[in-house]
């Protein structure tokens, strides 16, 4: 059973903010508990030109590829490309990285969190997922419509929307969708989300 109703953000009511070095712009989902002092946060960005990432120490970040073709992460030990068909990315906030457009300005999901568990995979067709404990999950349709079924819902996710709950006990979900990116961030987050 689901404690908290599902909610809605679509991403084209969210602010876009510009990044102070001028290389691009953020729009925030969702950030929780407060924009200013969050625990965990959905955004996307819009890359526009090659630089390093800004630093959050202590903090796991997930990165994806909505549109674009692709971003090429240099760490101090090793280089990542990341394109629209590759999974996300789980890097820590503390790692020194700079990136580099592959061909153009890009597009890109992120989840961070604070002292949270984590994770975010990408999903095309037909998936189930089957949460086993309290926790917070949120789907992001990138391209057409997904829809999402409980046992006794069904709910349709506009394209560049982000779908999000607090869930109480454990639930399956089944999810059908062009390409979507589904997150699950730990219990302990949910029980203060639950309350609020």
């Amino acid at each position: 059973m689901i404690a908290v109703g599902w909610q809605f953000i679509s991403l084209s009511d969210c602010v876009a903010v510009p990044w102070c070095n001028g290389g691009g712009l953020t729009r925030e989902l969702l950030a929780w508990p407060h924009a200013q002092s969050w625990q965990w946060r959905i955004s996307v960005a819009e890359v526009r030109s090659d630089g390093p990432f800004s630093r959050f120490d202590g903090v796991q970040r997930s990165l994806t590829i909505l549109h674009g073709a692709g971003l090429r992460l240099q760490f101090v030990d090793r280089t990542v490309e990341l394109a629209q068909g590759s999974e996300p990315l789980i890097f820590s906030g503390t790692d020194a990285v700079h990136c580099t457009l592959i061909d153009g300005p890009v597009r890109d999901l992120n989840l961070m969190v604070n002292g949270r568990s984590a994770r975010m995979t990408r999903l095309c067709g037909m998936a189930d997922r089957r949460i086993a404990r309290r926790g917070v999950v949120a789907l992001y349709a990138a391209d057409g419509p997904s829809i999402m079924r409980t046992a006794d819902t069904r709910l349709v996710v506009p394209p560049d929307t982000l779908a999000w709950c607090a869930l109480a006990e454990p639930c399956a979900i089944s999810i059908e969708g062009a390409r979507a990116f589904w997150m699950e961030i730990g219990d302990e987050a949910t029980a203060e989300a639950s309350t609020a």
